[in-house]
């Protein structure tokens, strides 16, 4: 069964009346270019020479897609320079992930509360779609870009919401960062639904591929959910798993614990391979962060602890 029917198995778009419920949410417009992308590349047999026009009438976006391609995430050994090449050596549904997720984050709306910090959620947002990627390297390395897009959009229902329907999601919002609890758990508690399910709907509405759409549903998920919908040998796996990281903000050992633990008993990571992910994860961070101009000394200070709490792991063994 493909991955996408296992994810329509699960019903996450379907459940509650979103259109109904948010009825007076203002849902932020895509730019025309990016709608017009989408167009191209849900169509059934997508025009390459157009998708890269379309992707070159907006400079920022393509040079955005040219540096990603050229950075050491990829590897290439020589240089790209423009879309039609990157194209080539990247494959349509890559490129198409990549220009996706960089329009994306340009389109979300910055709530006035001093509950968010625009700087924190994309940081803790980029964070875990780079150790995401990572992840699925081990399993599913020809959705590399997917699973990049998924996480690095996971939770972009929770500014739609605070800006536009406040009034409802804020106290869940700010209970979640009184209690420590995750917040898709605290939303099923008191409203029925989570930010996955919102922010699938978004992006449904958006015109976003399928698969894009069901996957980022599902991503608040555990691990039981996961193997009950069959879902636990898809990419869903590793997107689920980056999204138990805590925020960068509160990088302690103990909220770390759930991830770690996912990382052994749903990946089944050893210590061995999780130090040589978090390395991996260091060397991509500095172009990473730098495309979405973001800083990326705090990221750095939670990948320190994690490895010394990995390399903790080693020396107990060895005692």
């Amino acid at each position: 069964m493909s991955l996408f029917k296992k994810i329509r198995r699960h019903a996450a778009v379907a459940r509650g009346d979103f259109g109904t419920m948010f009825g007076d949410v203002d849902i932020p417009p895509l730019p025309a270019a990016v709608s017009r992308l989408l167009s191209e590349v849900n169509c059934a047999d997508p025009d390459i020479e157009r998708l890269e026009k379309l992707i070159s009438s907006s400079p920022g976006l393509a040079a955005k897609v040219i540096k990603t391609v050229n950075s050491a995430f990829y590897g290439l050994r020589m240089p790209v320079d423009n879309v039609k090449r990157a194209v080539t050596l990247m494959g349509l549904a890559q490129v198409r992930s990549l220009s996706l997720a960089f329009a994306t984050v340009d389109a979300l709306p910055i709530p006035e509360t001093e509950y968010f910090s625009h700087a924190v959620f994309w940081t803790d947002s980029l964070f875990r779609a780079t150790m995401a990627r990572t992840l699925a390297r081990k399993g599913f390395p020809e959705q590399l870009e997917q699973v990049f897009t998924v996480t690095l959009l996971a939770d972009l229902a929770i500014p739609v919401l605070l800006d536009s329907w406040s009034d409802y999601y804020l106290p869940v919002f700010a209970e979640r960062l009184s209690s420590g609890r995750r917040l898709a758990e605290i939303e099923r508690e008191h409203l029925n639904w989570d930010h996955a399910q919102a922010g699938a709907w978004i992006l449904q509405g958006w015109g976003f591929p399928d698969e894009l759409v069901c996957c980022l549903a599902c991503h608040t998920l555990n691990r039981e959910e996961l193997i009950e919908e069959g879902l636990d040998d898809t990419s869903v796996m590793p997107v689920a798993v980056a999204s138990l990281l805590p925020s960068i903000s509160k990088a302690q050992e103990q909220n770390l614990r759930p991830f770690f633990l996912a990382l052994r008993t749903w990946l089944g990571f050893e210590q061995q391979v999780l130090a040589g992910v978090l390395e991996e994860v260091r060397l991509a961070m500095a172009e990473v962060f730098g495309l979405f101009d973001l800083p990326d000394h705090a990221a750095i200070d939670c990948l320190d602890l994690m490895t010394e709490i990995v390399a903790g792991w080693s020396e107990s063994e060895d005692a």
